[in-house]
């Protein structure tokens, strides 16, 4: 079978015709893992997307064989469509990508990925792809468990303490989470130390993360308290709305007029 020819039938008739309707992806007739920018692009359906690059991987092999770098580029890029659509026809992925591991990455390759992820700082932006594309993605079965087993023991500095907690700070937990942590949590034992841990940091004072607040009522009483969280909870308020009577974004909620940070020596 001359596997170029076929491909560049299937070029060719994809240039010619009106873009079909529905969902289509944009195909670089040149890949640009060789060839570079290149503005050659035309649109295909998603089986003719994967088609091409069955084709593109069988066109380097026959010219150029299964060690040369061309061919690892096309049989990767074939390997992450099939891994993308996880369905296809599945003697094509099997022996693409038994070719993929039996070939691997040379020592230069490797090195040079090395060298751009070494002291690499992902941004902001960059991690919350990571973390839209890894959303409701399930883990293999006893996922949890290594990674429980992992962390036993493990000891955190405060500086990596201080980022969780930053990563943390402000995030809204949706419905769906809270019921779901809810029915983790329900008749599970926790222990004495646990247990002091919680009242130590619900205590307001013994918290050196608490902050001073002055509280001001429309009675014009005032009240100084260390930690919000705790007595909104036992006074029957919202801490939430408390510290929006903080910043500025409520006048007032309930009997609350006039909430202020302070600083205790």
């Amino acid at each position: 079978m001359n596997y170029l020819r076929t491909y560049c039938n299937l070029i060719r008739n994809a240039e010619s015709r009106t873009p079909p309707e529905g969902y289509i992806e944009k195909h670089h007739v040149f890949p640009k893992s060789i060839f570079g920018n290149n503005n050659r692009v035309v649109a295909l359906t998603a089986r003719e997307h994967y088609i091409a690059h069955a084709l593109l991987e069988k066109v380097c092999i026959c010219r150029y064989g299964v060690g040369h770098y061309k061919t690892h580029k096309m049989t990767h890029a074939f390997v992450l469509m099939c891994t993308t659509r996880k369905c296809g026809n599945s003697y094509l992925y099997e022996t693409a990508k038994l070719r993929k591991i039996k070939a691997g990455h040379s020592d230069e390759a490797k090195e040079k990925i090395g060298a751009v992820h070494r002291g690499r700082e992902i941004s902001q932006e960059t991690r919350l792809k990571i973390s839209a594309s890894n959303k409701g993605r399930k883990k293999p079965q006893g996922h949890g468990e290594k990674v429980s087993k992992a962390n036993i023991g493990r000891i955190f500095s405060q500086e990596h303490k201080e980022k969780l907690r930053s990563a943390k700070k402000g995030k809204k937990l949706s419905q769906e989470t809270r019921e779901k942590l809810s029915i983790i949590h329900k008749g599970r034992i926790i222990s004495q130390e646990t247990r002091e841990k919680l009242s130590i940091a619900n205590s307001g004072k013994n918290n050196p993360h608490s902050k001073w607040w002055r509280i001001t009522f429309a009675d014009g009483s005032v009240l100084e308290k260390c930690g919000l969280k705790n007595w909104a909870r036992q006074n029957g308020y919202d801490c939430n709305n408390i510290y929006s009577v903080a910043a500025g974004r409520k006048n007032k909620y309930k009997d609350i007029i006039k909430v202020e940070k302070i600083i205790k020596e």
